[in-house]
């Protein structure tokens, strides 16, 4: 039951979710449909060690890089 949507014969109507006049979203984040944005299926975390490879090739590029200007040193 709705207590903000009183019928013309006294009930109170069921509760019509985001369909609802009086229904707001804090965040403001509520599609038109009525779904919540911040429940959406958020993106899969990073593999650690596909990662960490890439960090190390990275790495191992400037490394040769460096070397090649004299400067590995800095490393």
């Amino acid at each position: 039951m709705c207590l903000l949507a009183k019928e013309p014969n006294g009930t109170y109507g069921p509760c019509i979710g985001y369909k609802c006049q009086y229904s707001i979203c804090n965040a403001h984040v509520m599609d038109p449909k009525g779904k919540c944005l911040l429940e959406r299926e958020r993106p899969k975390t990073l593999d650690l060690i596909k990662e960490a490879n890439n960090l190390d090739k990275q790495y191992s590029k400037i490394k040769g890089h460096l070397k090649k200007m004299g400067m590995d040193d800095y490393i």
